[in-house]
């Protein structure tokens, strides 16, 4: 029996105590914990009528110490958090912290975990292909353990003129924001590794495999450029023979002869058929070159395009396995074995990422679907993670729960009410 009210313990006119977890978010400050006791108007009255409240019935004390008493986390979730392999509920907010703090503690640090989790799946890929597994994969660690540190540094009371928390939630934000950047990288390199292999195998097959045949195709293209300017001379001595002829200036001969060679009454069509090209005038010699470097081109794409079409008839797009039974030398240089599989990789890493490179900016369909739709999820689940702690740390209670004298204050309570509490027990028995 409660000796100052004649009522059981644990009730007062006929209520039961509050849940612990209604009691106050700084620990004994919330109105709405003291309303169902008849005694509402305590809960943002002075320290003394919280110790009457206490003295009519001391089970309060017992409720309110109920506060102090967090859950701690699981011994793994200890462990990693630690590490900072990931981000607990119970390092996002300070030691006076009610229950729904501590709830939305925990679902900011679970959600803001799994969002970096993804951006470490899609981004250690774009390491690894920099400075291989051995270096990349660390990198790649040691960037998801700062985003996390960060993070649960980013919410120690930032609003309090604490620059520390300020710079640590830029440096969160400039993480995440790094991470999703490299996303369509990483993501070509871990989900399209087969085009990324292919396409570089394509290129060295039509370019270094069948180097003779594309040399012959340049040495065309160069002949058609020499046509060309052979042309514009033509051109030239042609508008200044004209010129001269239309002033009645006798020099227009020596023009004439330029462009065309010596006047005749009736044009041969064989006039020039045994002479060498260097030696004829400039239009005819650009007649020439012009229809020779036409028909050089074409002979060159038609016997490149030929090739081409051989190896899709035997390999089909596997340019890869093309070059590993044709020209192996080719294949050794730049390809190779996995380390825990027999799929073919690139060697140079630097070639990795140029191909993914070029597939994320090829257009194809499939392929950049799947890179959109994912950098999407890191974009969102990024920037949501990024919202989440920033509403958080600015929350006044979270704030609140980082208060030392808040802290104190609490502490002197508790200690006061543990005081009354032995002396009604004292008296009771």
């Amino acid at each position: 029996m409660n000796m100052y009210t004649d009522k059981p313990l644990g009730q007062t006119n006929g209520h039961r105590l509050p849940a612990p977890e209604t009691i106050g978010e700084a620990g004994i400050d919330n109105q709405s914990a003291f309303e169902p006791l008849g005694y509402g108007s305590l809960g943002s009255s002075s320290p003394h009528d919280v110790f009457s409240l206490a003295i009519q019935d001391p089970n309060i004390l017992r409720a309110i110490q109920e506060i102090r008493q967090q859950e701690p986390p699981p011994p793994l979730v200890g462990i990693l958090a630690r590490s900072h392999l990931v981000v607990s509920g119970v390092e996002l907010h300070g030691p006076v912290a009610s229950r729904e703090i501590r709830e939305r503690g925990a679902y900011t640090a679970t959600f803001g975990t799994v969002a970096q989790a993804i951006n470490l799946m899609l981004s250690w890929p774009f390491f690894c292909a920099i400075s291989g597994p051995i270096v990349g994969a660390p990198v790649a660690v040691l960037l998801f353990l700062t985003s996390n540190i960060t993070q649960k540094m980013a919410v120690r009371a930032p609003s309090r003129r604490n620059a520390w928390a300020r710079h640590a939630f830029s440096g969160y934000v400039a993480v995440r924001a790094l991470l999703t950047a490299l996303s369509p990288h990483g993501t070509a390199l871990l989900l399209f590794r087969s085009d990324l292999n292919n396409g570089l195998a394509e290129t060295v097959a039509t370019e270094l495999a069948n180097a003779n045949l594309h040399s012959d195709l340049q040495g065309a293209k160069e002949a058609v450029l020499l046509a060309q300017e052979k042309q514009r001379e033509c051109a030239e001595m042609v508008s200044r023979y004209e010129e001269l002829k239309n002033a009645q200036n006798p020099a227009y001969d020596s023009f004439y002869r330029q462009a065309y060679g010596p006047y005749t009454p009736e044009i041969d069509p064989n006039q020039w058929a045994a002479v060498p090209t260097a030696a004829l005038p400039a239009c005819p010699a650009a007649q020439r070159m012009k229809i020779e470097a036409d028909t050089r081109l074409l002979n060159a794409k038609d016997a490149l395009r030929q090739q081409e079409s051989e190896i899709r008839e035997v390999f089909g797009e596997d340019y890869v396995s093309y070059l590993e039974e044709h020209k192996p030398e080719l294949y050794k240089a730049y390809f190779r074995k996995g380390f825990l599989s027999e799929s073919e990789r690139i060697r140079s890493g630097t070639a990795e990422l140029s191909e993914a490179t070029r597939l994320i900016f090829s257009g194809k369909s499939g392929p950049l679907t799947v890179m959109v739709i994912l950098t999407a999820v890191s974009l969102i689940t990024s920037g949501v993670s990024i919202y989440l702690t920033h509403a958080y740390a600015h929350d006044p209670h979270v704030q609140k729960s980082w208060d030392a004298w808040v802290l104190h204050r609490r502490e002197r309570l508790l200690k006061r009410l543990a005081d009354i509490s032995t002396k009604g027990d004292t008296i009771n028995g």
